[in-house]
């Protein structure tokens, strides 16, 4: 969370309730508001206090878990161990998109175009009643969130041959 700053942000973080028991499921409730809870999730990897939003969207009547991935670039990553943490992150919401009981079933990018954004808001003209919302796609996420992993995999071992030379010069 050292990516917040200021005074607001100091009262954001010290009001924050900690659910979970396990490290890596840590869970920071910021707002509730009605029956919709947004949840910041710690995703270390972009940077070290990179932090992704769950929360509940609807479409109608019906409700769908949504979730912002805080960094899904993997540009900033200068260690091999940050790699680990981008990979242990990705781990930790394909976690959330396959859970049996409300996973997240939409990703709303910060960046629209790494999940079609643009194409998505176009077929909403042709869309009919019937049809599911386009951006309702667990399974294009995890899609996603695969190819993430595997490119981050691709990072780890550039960084860990920096290492080795480091190592043997």
């Amino acid at each position: 969370m050292n990516t917040l700053y200021g005074r607001i942000a100091a009262q954001l973080i010290d009001g924050l309730e900690v659910v979970g028991v396990k490290p890596e499921e840590v869970k920071y409730v910021l707002i509730t508001l009605g029956d919709n809870v947004l949840t910041a999730n710690p995703t270390p990897g972009h940077t070290p206090g990179t932090v992704s939003y769950e929360y509940t969207v609807k479409d109608g009547g019906k409700s769908y878990q949504a979730f912002t991935v805080g960094g899904l670039g993997m540009n900033a990553i200068k260690r091999q161990e940050q790699g680990e943490d981008y990979i242990g992150s990705v781990d930790a919401i394909l976690a959330m998109v396959k859970w049996d009981e409300n996973p997240s079933h939409v990703h709303l990018s910060a960046h629209g175009l790494s999940n079609n954004l643009l194409e998505n808001a176009a077929t909403l003209k042709t869309r009919q009643a019937d049809e599911l919302h386009p951006m309702v796609d667990k399974e294009g996420f995890q899609a996603q969130l695969l190819r993430l992993r595997g490119i981050a995999e691709g990072r780890v071992e550039v960084e860990e041959g920096k290492n080795f030379f480091l190592k043997i010069s």
